[in-house]
């Protein structure tokens, strides 16, 4: 009676689960990024291996599956990516004016605090500095984003300027090869400018973070004012006045300058919406070209439900384009599980940093303990 039931619920619901993946099609699925670069919680494996062993069932293999970043397709002998480089580097720009104006403020704060003839307490001398290294590491990190997507976008702008050295001008292929050219188009001189000061901001960083982190660590005894508030004393003028600190802060002026004028000419949500209509608009174009292109293509939820809303499913269906919204595949994967028995299942994710961190750890110890038990 049971199995009877089991399959009559097998044969309703296997319909459903087909239709929210296609193994023919080019198939756009939402993800919140956090949790697809988590941690699976009881396999303790990383959650897109997890979903990419579930997607062995439609017969798509790793090459076939795709995160936001990751899908490309050849275009004039050119690789293009789904999801548009200048786009990207529109936003770490934004988010480097953002960081620059808040890291300026505190080491101002930092430097007014040297000159003070009563020293601040250790709490507040703690403080500031991890607000300074909080701060220098954000730009830090989006000007490395910035590097990385202008890897990406130089060889179609070079390609381009081949192209009308060549006399082909078509709109339609400039609005394919780099369709965020006329909205974003300082990105180029500004990725140009701020590359320099990357590379002399990384270095000054690690130097930087290193000198006042060995005060930090520094034994009471080994102080040059080894009293109470002997950290205190010691401590400001290297976060304040040292010749670290005064490159640094011309650093971060000077990266400040070229991103800040620059912060107000990009809209996040409208790059959002924009990003969304372009990656529907790439997929169809890689189709038209190479209609063999089948897999999964993650990306972000909030594009699947833009790409829904402004009516653009029926022409990617066209296409034999499919999209699927997280809480759908999520559901896909779990009923499929759950139908057949597999060990497919897809445990839920725990997306805290502390809970990622401790898996982290735990991986991380169990590849060292692999590696010691080799060398014996």
């Amino acid at each position: 009676m049971n199995t009877v039931r089991r399959q009559e619920r097998s044969s309703k619901d296997l319909p459903v689960i087909r239709r929210a993946l296609n193994e023919s099609a080019l198939n756009i699925v939402g993800e919140n990024h956090q949790e697809s670069d988590g941690l699976d919680v009881k396999t303790e494996t990383r959650r897109r291996e997890v979903e990419q062993r579930y997607l062995k069932k439609f017969h798509f293999s790793k090459k076939n599956y795709w995160g936001e970043k990751e899908f490309k397709f050849e275009f004039l002998d050119t690789k293009l990516h789904g999801d548009d480089s200048r786009a990207h580097i529109a936003s770490a720009i934004r988010k480097t004016a953002v960081h620059c104006a808040t890291t300026l403020d505190f080491l101002e704060e930092t430097k007014k605090a040297s000159n003070r003839r009563s020293p601040l307490s250790a709490a507040s001398v703690r403080t500031l500095w991890d607000m300074i290294h909080s701060g220098l590491a954000g730009i830090k990190k989006e000007l490395r984003q910035v590097y990385l997507a202008e890897l990406v976008h130089a060889p179609i702008r070079h390609k381009i300027e081949s192209l009308r050295q060549a006399g082909v001008t078509f709109p339609l292929i400039m609005k394919v090869m780099d369709p965020f050219r006329e909205k974003y188009p300082w990105t180029v001189e500004a990725t140009l400018k701020l590359d320099p000061l990357r590379v002399m901001l990384d270095s000054a960083f690690t130097e930087y973070a290193g000198a006042v982190g060995a005060i930090f660590s520094a034994p009471e005894k080994s102080r040059r004012k080894p009293s109470k508030d002997g950290q205190e004393r010691y401590l400001m003028p290297h976060l304040g006045s040292a010749d670290k600190f005064l490159e640094m802060r011309a650093l971060v002026a000077e990266i400040g300058d070229i991103v800040t004028p620059l912060k107000d000419k990009f809209d996040m949500k409208e790059a959002i919406q924009l990003r969304s209509m372009i990656m529907a608009n790439q997929a169809m174009v890689a189709r038209i070209l190479t209609p063999e292109t089948t897999g999964v293509w993650k990306v972000g939820d909030t594009h699947v439900g833009d790409m829904k809303r402004f009516g653009l499913e029926d022409r990617l269906l066209a296409q034999n384009i499919t999209l699927t919204t997280l809480k759908e595949f999520n559901e896909a994967v779990k009923a499929f599980s759950d139908e057949l028995g597999t060990d497919s299942t897809l445990p839920a994710i725990n997306n805290s940093r502390a809970h990622n961190k401790n898996l982290s750890s735990s991986l991380d110890a169990r590849q060292g303990h692999a590696k010691r038990q080799r060398r014996t």
